[in-house]
């Protein structure tokens, strides 16, 4: 062989192995994608049928309250027309909302209390935050732990709680409301389904989410939804509730 048809020999070996180099990287970049999309919490299956009605224990909020008038205005509806949302006045509220996901499971106590402190003085008023955790929305951990071990359920059993978990999420919605704060609040959301809430019956799906609207008897986190008076004299928005638990699949 001479060597221009070695230099040719090359060049065609290094062609034919940049095509093989990019169809792996095709294939497993395909591949991680069909990993992806099946572990994800959509994907998650429920092995009872979907009831045609679904009738959670949910509260109505006291339409008889008298707002004080010295409180900061906080969401508790929305305009007739869908176009703004109204404070407990009844007047027009602007929403100046942060996005912290994963406060729940990522920051500790004092942090979380600076966080809503200086975004107060920042001017914000309202927070779009998951009830739990997973590393796809910001949090430390698959089974929706926080950053220091407490874990929402016991076992995995979504219809019973780990009271320490509760207990800082309370606490964190104090803060929230004592520095004027209202929260949109996802109980569940694609990122934890199937993950750090794995249901195993439609019936479980439906006494969690009452559990979080109603609250429980050692942990009053939530009463009422969508805009549920909680025990803090603020609101708590469910986003999504009732839809999440009636399309559960």
């Amino acid at each position: 062989m001479t060597q221009r048809q070695h230099r040719r020999w090359v060049r065609r070996r290094t062609a034919v192995l940049a095509l093989v180099m990019l169809a792996l990287v095709g294939a497993m970049s395909g591949s991680w994608l069909v990993w992806q999309r099946s572990r994800s919490g959509q994907a998650i299956r429920i092995p009872a049928e979907r009831p045609g009605e679904i009738s959670a224990p949910w509260s109505t909020p006291d339409a008889t309250r008298t707002p004080s008038p010295d409180e900061q205005p906080f969401v508790t509806s929305i305009s007739s027309n869908g176009r703004y949302f109204r404070d407990q006045h009844g007047d027009p509220l602007l929403v100046h909302g942060d996005s912290p996901w994963s406060l729940m499971t990522d920051l500790s106590p004092s942090q979380a209390e600076l966080y809503f402190r200086t975004r107060h003085n920042q001017g914000f008023n309202a927070a779009i935050v998951a009830l739990l955790g997973a590393p796809t929305n910001g949090g430390p951990a698959e089974d929706g732990g926080t950053f220091d071990g407490l874990t929402p359920f016991v076992q995995g059993d979504v219809t019973t709680w780990e009271e320490p978990y509760w207990q800082r999420v309370t606490d964190y919605l104090t803060l929230a409301a004592d520095n004027g704060f209202t929260v949109f609040l996802y109980p569940i959301d694609g990122w934890t389904i199937g993950h750090a809430f794995r249901p195993r019956t439609i019936e479980q799906c439906q006494a969690y989410g009452a559990m979080v609207a109603a609250g429980s008897v050692t942990s009053p986190i939530l009463c009422g939804c969508p805009a549920a008076t909680t025990s803090l004299g603020r609101r708590i928005w469910l986003e999504g509730a009732t839809s999440t638990i009636a399309s559960m699949p």
